[in-house]
């Protein structure tokens, strides 16, 4: 095996922010989804094979952030979603990034879009939050020393 068919992974290395806060205590598992809300490229294919494909504009998305129900940023995330349904001041920066590589995910506009679901069980579970970008921007990157 050569250098180049090793990488490292660490998610230590991986840091998520709303509003400039550090988000604290994700969950094991699939921590963070991100993804856009349509497809920046579409097909249309004619009745005799030939094919346009259209560029669309939006840089919408959706981020879907899971923390262990233990989290104390629950209680943060809670009170800047609060603050927002009642005054409108919920829209920030929302940033993931990967330092063990150059995968970086970012989005000026983002919110909280409602409160998550609620569930309780014998055991600790996961809070699950979701979050909506007027402007994502997705780089995927790879892991490189």
């Amino acid at each position: 095996m050569s250098v180049e068919d090793f990488n490292n992974y660490d998610p230590e290395n991986v840091t998520v922010s709303f509003r400039g806060v550090d988000i604290k205590g994700v969950a094991k598992g699939t921590f963070i989804k991100v993804e856009r809300e349509v497809k920046t490229w579409t097909k249309k294919v004619g009745s005799t094979g030939s094919v346009t494909r259209s560029r669309s504009r939006d840089r919408t998305g959706k981020m879907t952030l899971t923390l262990m129900d233990g989290s104390p940023s629950n209680d943060l995330l809670m009170a800047m979603f609060l603050s927002d349904e009642l005054r409108g001041d919920g829209v920030g920066a929302f940033q993931v990034r990967d330092f063990s590589g150059n995968m970086r995910c970012n989005c000026v506009n983002a919110w909280i879009s409602e409160p998550p679901k609620i569930e309780r069980a014998e055991e600790s579970g996961n809070t699950v939050w979701e979050f909506e970008c007027a402007d994502l921007t997705i780089n995927a990157g790879g892991n490189v020393e």
